[in-house]
């Protein structure tokens, strides 16, 4: 047997489970909080983003989507969602300054709401919002000069520049998979109307993102996908998109 306890790691263990796709990841859970090895246990670090200190009781990944699933003693279940850029985070990447992580497709999720009343049953908790998540890796925080993300179209049109995370270490930027809002005469101003604020939903397929950073540039890809529940064809779909595009 080999220790894998390092100094980094803080209360006494209660679980610790093997990434089901990447071996060398591995996530432990303590009387103090939830921990990931990136090298099969030679170093550890502890996840504080979003995730308290508190007890870690059991810990599931997902086999679907790819998540972590977080039990904690007393306290409710957390979900970090989306493993897939802690998967690829190896060495080689840990070495550059600067680099983008896979995320998994965005789904266009068809939006749905529903009023109920859950008496003593209720619960409070938070689903998925309805954007593209962005992942990238900076080995220093940005300090002096530009830091951009540029998301570019199927034909190498500029969509939009979204504002860039510059802290050292993963950073996670969101688009809402939508256009910008429509131009509307100023004096429709007086007349308040939420939906000038954003533009239509994007078109499933594939995007260019792009990080410039000073005078290097970075570029991924970002895939979007229809709502699995969806019934619509392609062609239907399409058809939308072109008449939305129209009115807006």
């Amino acid at each position: 047997w080999t220790s894998l306890s390092t100094a980094a790691l803080h209360g006494h263990a209660h679980v610790v489970r093997q990434d089901t796709v990447n071996p060398a990841l591995l996530f432990l859970g303590t009387e103090s909080g939830l921990f990931v090895s990136l090298d099969s246990g030679k170093q550890w670090a502890q996840l504080k983003s979003g995730m308290p200190p508190v007890a870690v009781r059991d810990l599931a990944i997902h086999p679907r989507e790819g998540d972590l699933l977080v039990a904690t003693h007393g306290r409710g279940i957390y979900i970090f969602d989306d493993l897939t850029p802690l998967r690829s985070l190896t060495a080689s990447v840990l070495a550059s300054d600067a680099a983008f992580l896979p995320s998994r497709p965005s789904e266009l999720v068809i939006p749905r709401a529903e009023q109920r009343f859950e008496g003593d049953t209720d619960w409070s908790g938070e689903t998925l919002g309805e954007s593209a998540v962005l992942c990238y890796y900076l080995k220093k925080r940005h300090v002096v000069g530009d830091l951009r993300v540029e998301l570019l179209d199927a034909q190498g049109n500029l969509i939009m520049k979204l504002p860039a995370s510059k802290r050292r270490g993963l950073n996670r930027v969101e688009w809402p998979m939508r256009l910008p809002g429509p131009k509307i005469p100023a004096a429709a101003n007086l007349v308040q109307n939420l939906y000038t604020f954003v533009g239509p939903r994007a078109q499933a397929g594939e995007y260019t993102v792009r990080l410039v950073r000073n005078k290097d540039t970075y570029d991924t890809k970002l895939k979007l996908v229809p709502d699995p529940r969806s019934t619509h064809s392609a062609e239907d779909r399409a058809a939308q998109v072109a008449l939305v595009n129209r009115l807006y």
